[in-house]
This record gives structure tokens, C-alpha cells and sequence, in this order.
């Protein structure tokens, strides 16, 4: 019984540990999709994003979000002006994150979280 207790265990805890695992990527995922939804509605109203992400004009509804891994905040980096603009935000703990994100704006613009 007590054999059968500890095979049971040690398959089920890495499993946990891995889905433990992906679940903050996705949320730190989720997390910096959000801060890009935020950047995009600053920059259609502002023709510019904002690289301080405590800016009162970037509205998120619940504040800046903090990433599930630790209590590092968000950056962000805005390189380039006009249609080239180019924002990178990072999350600075170290841990299972998003190695890389990209998405092209409507403008043909370029968001990378890394």
C-alpha cells in the first residue's frame, strides 16, 4: 500500500509543479497582453506610447498589474517616433516566463514583450 502511495506521489507532484508552472507563464502572458491593450488605447488617443507605466494617462481599470512570480513591476521601452514606434515590455523576475511576444498593430507598428 505504502508503495503504491509513493509511485502515486512521485508521478503526480512533477505534474503538479509543471502545471503550476505553466499557469503563471499564462498569466504573466495575460498580464502583459493587458499592459499592451492599455498602451494601445493611450497611443490612438496620444499618437505615442508611454514608456512610464505608472502614467496616469495609461488607464488600467485595476492598477499596473504585478506579475504572478514575484513583485518586480513591468517595463516597458519605446524606441523610434511616429508610425514606427516600437514598444518592448519586459517583466523583470526571473522565473517561467514569455520568452517572446510579438504582435503587429494595426498601423503596421510592433509590440514585443520579452
Amino acid at each position: 500500500m505504502v508503495l503504491i502511495l509513493t509511485i502515486t506521489l512521485a508521478v503526480a507532484i512533477p505534474m503538479f509543479n509543471s502545471a503550476q508552472t505553466y499557469s503563471k507563464q499564462k498569466a504573466c502572458e495575460s498580464q502583459m497582453s493587458a499592459i499592451f491593450q492599455a498602451e494601445e488605447a493611450y497611443r490612438t488617443k496620444n499618437r505615442a506610447y508611454v514608456a512610464d507605466l505608472t502614467s496616469a494617462g495609461l488607464n488600467m481599470p485595476n492598477g499596473l498589474p504585478v506579475c504572478p512570480l514575484g513583485t518586480a513591476a513591468y517595463t516597458a521601452a519605446v524606441s523610434g517616433s511616429g508610425a514606427s514606434q516600437t514598444i518592448t515590455i519586459r517583466c523583470n523576475n526571473t522565473g517561467a516566463h514569455v520568452a517572446s511576444l510579438k504582435w503587429i498593430t494595426s498601423d503596421g507598428s510592433t509590440f514585443t514583450s520579452q
